[in-house]
């Protein structure tokens, strides 16, 4: 309905690109060529908008373009250098370079913006996976982590499940 209403505003067109981009499975609500365009039509109507950057990031991240993800985080971080999902995005990109002490800051950092412990526990889950992926010398910090997640989201079947299955898988704790 903003956005009817006016069609010139950059945040009316950054929060349909994003729940486009929430919701995006296949093709669905549209093409990630459609909501890169509306992240580019709000940059052009206003090129402060850190969000867009994060939403182009995360498709960037889905089609293993780690460079042009880092590139579209730094500028996010360049509008705000405390945007919490800029800094959990470049953790994300980060880990899948390898590069797992750049993504162990970057989730840490992270973890100190977010309010929402549902978010925490998400950040904790990819924070513990990044520690599983270091190897053994890291395996306590990997339980600790995968320990927060499931405390901080205890009702959460999500995080249940995927304690239990990082235990079964590196810790050999089936208790």
């Amino acid at each position: 309905q903003m956005l009817e209403k006016d069609p010139n505003n950059p945040y009316a067109i950054l929060a349909k690109a994003k729940i486009m981009e929430i919701k995006y499975t296949g093709n669905v609500l549209g093409s990630k060529d459609s909501i890169r365009k509306l992240t580019a039509a709000a940059l052009a109507k206003n090129p402060k908008l850190a969000d867009a950057y994060t939403i182009n990031a995360s498709l960037d991240l889905s089609d293993g373009k780690y460079k042009d993800a880092q590139a579209a985080i730094g500028k996010a971080l360049e509008i705000d250098s405390e945007h919490k999902e800029a800094w959990y995005l470049r953790g994300r990109s980060f880990q899948r370079s390898k590069k797992f002490l750049e993504a162990e800051h970057a989730y840490l950092k992270s973890l100190t913006l977010y309010k929402d412990d549902a978010r925490k526990s998400k950040v904790y889950h990819d924070l513990g996976n990044t520690y599983a992926e270091m190897g053994p010398d890291y395996l306590d910090k990997a339980k600790d982590a995968m320990k927060s997640m499931a405390d901080l989201d205890p009702k959460s079947p999500w995080a249940l499940v995927n304690h239990a299955i990082f235990l079964n898988k590196h810790a050999g704790d089936y208790k």
